[in-house]
């Protein structure tokens, strides 16, 4: 994949329906660096350039945040996928990058817990063991299916901020 500029221009996908939802990694520190940041911009670490390859323009990323077992927001994609390192978070590069606007963002106090969702979300109901709910919360970024993308965006977005997201 060749480096972007963050100043090239993107054409979106034509149509929603064929943008997809993918399911990205935070941990609370990432998250909190990324949110400081002014959430506009997602970074995947070199490893991933492969799978970041696939994320378009039009897509939707849900946001997890691990230890918490969250999801904090719901970002559409704004760019193809470019290399850059400019510091934003303090414990990694993750140099392969996204330029996302915010459709929700939570303050992890608010956060839609997997637990809410565990019965809603056909991801973790298809697991052979219950128990192992985690598994599918493990690599990413990861696609995930329209149904599980769009039940997670409807409870984040159902989230009362009282006026303030994470980045007011």
């Amino acid at each position: 994949m060749s480096p972007r500029k963050r100043t090239e221009s993107v054409v979106s996908k034509a149509a929603d329906a064929d943008a997809a939802y993918w399911l990205v990694l935070f941990s609370p520190s990432t998250w909190q660096e990324f949110v400081k940041d002014g959430g506009r911009t997602c970074g995947f670490r070199e490893t991933k350039e492969r799978a970041v390859s696939r994320i378009a323009a039009g897509d939707t990323l849900l946001c997890y945040v691990t230890k918490v077992s969250k999801f904090a927001g719901a970002l559409k994609v704004n760019s193809a996928p470019y290399r850059d390192t400019r510091p934003i978070w303090s414990t990694e590069t993750f140099p392969w990058r996204i330029d996302v606007i915010a459709s929700a963002i939570l303050p992890l106090e608010r956060a839609v817990s997997i637990k809410e969702l565990r019965h809603d979300l056909a991801v973790l109901q298809r697991l052979k063991d219950p128990t192992q709910w985690s598994g599918p919360f493990r690599n990413a970024p990861v696609k995930w299916s329209r149904e599980d993308g769009s039940r997670v965006v409807q409870a984040v977005s159902a989230v009362p901020t009282r006026g303030k997201s994470a980045l007011s």
